[in-house]
């Protein structure tokens, strides 16, 4: 085999493996499809990255609805509550809407990695011993996140997201202005496709 050979071989070798990865990360079995409808729920557990707080992990659970627009982009729509956390001077309860963009780098029939990024719409209620106050805001967040496909229609949501809150000054001024507080959200849950 000469040299001009080897090269074109080379070059259908590559071309055949490429054609082939790209089909495994965007698999056409009718779910990847159009359009599709979904909606989830998540449970897990989320940690406010501050000094402020005593006891900063908390439970946390959301639930959403969704649309895939191909196998490539998709939109969706959730309430998240972040539930409580609390230092010797007040507590917080943490909850918001948020509406994103998702982009998946594969799915196939069985596995869908994919990037979600957008926006929390927020509320925070304050409690101390002398009033209660509430302050809210809307911030831009971003996840990463696998569902893991069991059935045609029903996977496992595996998703890691980061929430910045910056706190402005609140009603009765428990709140200083300025501070900022990271969320960072781990959990699993379940989504339906239609």
């Amino acid at each position: 085999m000469n040299k001009k050979s080897k090269i074109t071989f080379a070059m259908l070798v590559y071309l055949a493996g490429t054609t082939a990865a790209s089909e495994f990360a965007y698999a056409d079995k009718g779910r990847n499809e159009g359009v599709h409808p979904y909606i989830g729920a998540n449970y897990g557990r989320v940690d406010v990255d501050s000094d402020e707080f005593d006891d900063d992990n908390d439970t946390a659970y959301s639930f959403y609805g969704g649309v895939d627009l191909g196998p490539v982009f998709g939109v969706e729509l959730g309430y998240v509550d972040f539930g409580g956390s609390e230092n010797e001077l007040y507590t917080t309860d943490t909850d918001g809407v948020q509406l994103s963009g998702l982009v998946h780098f594969v799915n196939t029939d069985y596995l869908d990695v994919y990037a979600r990024a957008g926006v929390l719409d927020w509320d925070t209620s304050v409690d101390t011993a002398i009033g209660d106050a509430s302050t809210d805001g809307t911030e831009l967040f971003w996840a990463l996140g696998t569902d893991i496909y069991l059935v045609p229609n029903a996977a496992i949501r595996l998703e890691y997201a980061r929430y910045e809150v910056e706190l402005e000054e609140d009603e009765a001024g428990f709140i200083a202005e300025g501070e900022e507080y990271n969320l960072n959200q781990l959990s699993a849950g379940i989504k339906f496709t239609f």
